[in-house]
């Protein structure tokens, strides 16, 4: 009997011993894992700074991970990670690297991948951008996010870039004008989720140190909505609520039937009843954003076919806010949360290459 209790308690004390050393061993999985995007050769210089300084106030939940990229004046680009209020850098690219690039984009993605894995991946591109193209030096110069001289990602090879790796959790565009319906259809496949602005960000963006803990939200689409919130409430409550701040959290799964809906109604278009709702006041983009649930509207005379539209547009745009108007010059009365291109039929910027233009605009 003692030597029967005595095998008993080593084979017990073992097992205890073993399990410990597998939980000792087995890093914890990360939860989720956010990507801030820095393209910062630009005249945002500096602005970098401040933001960085916002990400290492913000707390970071137990199990996640704050990494980012930065394409910076002055040293070469890093990718580091946000840890206990410092950035730990996690590697160094070489020298003539830069970030409005697609191939570093894809080779950013899998070292994140890499040395970050998680369950659910996001991703906040920071820099100027310009909706599903615009132009620097129109017409010789497109581009649609990140300019550093004259580099720049077109928005088919954004959406390639993003492609190479798993489908991302969400997309959030903490730079001008790429809520439009034409980016989110293009970026449809790379996401569940995409946050954008229909009109010019702000120079200081979002506060990164009141949206951070909310992106890491477990839940979330709760998580974007607030963020949402948090950054439109930080405009409206302070003398800068002149300022144009718009964000709307799009289920890229539904833009599949908002193209469907809209091919038979800019099919059949008439001349609009009234202006439409513009979202800039810079030439050339004042001409290329307008609202797409008011243009639809205005340029429509069949109502079923509106309200098939309308219904679809609901089922994508989850959430949106806006401040009162943009550069207190032009009210912003009409903001469904996705902007469009008044001339769809138009060759300038490379529409036609877009595939929202192929769809619906064949």
């Amino acid at each position: 009997m003692y030597r029967f209790f005595r095998y008993l308690i080593i084979l017990l004390t073992a097992g205890l011993f073993l399990a410990g050393c597998n939980r000792n061993d087995e890093p914890p999985q990360t939860r989720r894992t956010i990507l801030v995007y820095m393209a910062a050769k630009n005249t945002l210089s500096g602005y970098d700074e401040s933001d960085l300084g916002e990400m290492q106030r913000a707390s970071i939940p137990a199990g996640c991970r704050l990494l980012v990229f930065r394409s910076a004046y002055g040293s070469d680009p890093v990718l580091a990670e946000v840890r206990k209020g410092k950035l730990k850098t996690l590697r160094t690219y070489e020298a003539g690297t830069y970030g409005a690039d697609a191939e570093t984009l894809k080779r950013v993605l899998a070292d994140v991948r890499k040395l970050a894995p998680a369950k659910e991946n996001g991703v906040i591109f920071w820099s100027h951008s310009s909706g599903w193209s615009g132009a620097v030096k129109a017409p010789a110069v497109n581009r649609s996010f990140g300019l550093e001289g004259n580099r720049q990602i077109e928005l088919p090879d954004l959406a390639d870039a993003l492609m190479t790796v798993p489908t991302l959790d969400f997309i959030f565009f903490d730079s001008c004008y790429m809520g439009c319906v034409e980016v989110a259809y293009e970026l449809r496949s790379t996401a569940r989720y995409l946050v954008a602005s229909v009109c010019e960000v702000p120079v200081n963006g979002m506060p990164y140190d009141l949206t951070l803990p909310e992106l890491f939200n477990r839940n979330l689409e709760a998580g974007l909505a607030n963020a949402i919130d948090l950054t439109v409430d930080s405009y409206l409550a302070t003398p800068r609520e002149q300022c144009p701040s718009t964000l709307s959290l799009i289920n890229l799964a539904g833009m599949d039937a908002v193209a469907a809906t809209a091919s038979p109604l800019l099919a059949a278009r008439v001349a609009p009843k009234d202006d439409f709702q513009y979202f800039s006041i810079l030439p050339p983009y004042n001409n290329l954003f307008v609202d797409l649930r008011h243009y639809m509207g205005v340029t429509s005379d069949n109502q079923d076919n509106l309200r098939r539209f309308n219904d679809a547009l609901d089922g994508a745009i989850i959430h949106e806010r806006h401040t009162n108007a943009i550069w207190g010059r032009i009210p912003i009365t009409h903001c469904c949360g996705l902007s469009i291109n008044p001339n769809p039929e138009s060759e300038n910027y490379g529409y036609r290459k877009l595939q929202w233009s192929q769809v619906t605009n064949p």
